[in-house]
């Protein structure tokens, strides 16, 4: 996992710290970022966060990559990422473009686009570290998904805790029982793993006026089984994560359909907590034998 960059001085640092306690605490609350315009720097976007660093290393992870790959979509310079008195800060260059969204453009472009910026980062699978399940990151940290509850997962997981939690969520479904030969294929889906992202929306994705794509969130990109790529694509009520998904030539699975419920069951009843209660397991969640896809 490579490091992260820490290009700015300290006193650049501390401008930033300074700027943040300045905003009224409402804001802070209700914004994860802000802009701030640095002399001799351009214009930052800056997150502010307790898991911004993660995000930083997922970024600067794939921003690397795609310095040297023309077919890559376009990944903001992540210029540092640091912690001071209690704060984490993710600092990135702003870049003026509008969203996919808002860019004026027709519908099936629109997911053309970000079809490319999501087969791209597919292809990246196989140059993530082995030692790496969920958040691409040297860090144990929660990763975030929609079959969680927020979005989030109650705890670090490797690829077999992950299962188990799954399959109990299944059993505490009344009538929802998985049979057997359902089982059997959720089983096997947990051992390809593939780079996921769990936010496929246009908001995510810029479009600059040399018509190029710029990927600009990667909070929610992770190392999970195959199985939750096809869920985000299909079984999260977002169309046009469903069109990306299908121009990608996915489609929805009996398997991931049925996940719809016990995901239903942990957002309406809270059960995260108590799931992870029932699961006794070593906290070793970075080691992991599956494969990637």
């Amino acid at each position: 996992m490579c490091t992260l960059p820490h290009d700015l001085a300290d006193h650049e640092r501390e401008a930033i710290l300074a700027h943040f306690k300045s905003l009224p605490e409402d804001v802070r609350t209700k914004n994860r970022i802000f802009e701030l315009h640095l002399p001799d720097r351009p214009l930052f976007l800056i997150k502010h966060g307790s898991d911004a660093l993660d995000e930083a290393y997922a970024q600067h992870f794939f921003y690397r990559l795609s310095c040297n790959d023309g077919l890559a979509p376009k990944i903001p310079r992540v210029f540092d990422a640091f912690s001071d008195d209690g704060f984490s800060f993710l600092v990135t260059a702003k870049i003026t473009a509008p969203t996919l969204k808002d860019a004026g453009i027709a519908e099936e472009e629109a997911i053309g686009h970000a079809a490319h910026a999501i087969k791209w980062l597919l292809k990246q699978t196989s140059s993530v570290p082995k030692s790496v399940f969920g958040r691409i990151s040297p860090n144990d940290v929660r990763v975030w998904h929609k079959f969680f509850k927020e979005q989030q997962a109650p705890r670090a997981f490797d690829s077999n805790n992950l299962l188990q939690y799954v399959k109990t969520a299944f059993k505490r479904c009344p009538g929802k029982q998985l049979d057997q030969a359902l089982l059997t294929r959720l089983k096997d889906s947990f051992a390809k793993l593939s780079v996921c992202h769990s936010d496929i929306t246009r908001e995510n994705f810029l479009l600059d006026t040399n018509e190029q794509v710029w990927m600009v969130d990667f909070q929610h990109v992770s190392m999970l089984p195959t199985i939750f790529l096809e869920y985000v694509f299909f079984n999260v009520g977002e169309k046009f994560a469903s069109d990306v998904g299908a121009q990608l030539g996915y489609q929805a699975s009996d398997i991931s359909n049925a996940m719809v419920v016990p995901s239903s069951m942990l957002q309406q009843r809270g059960g995260n907590a108590a799931l992870v209660e029932q699961l006794s397991y070593s906290v070793g969640v970075r080691r992991d034998s599956s494969t990637r896809g």
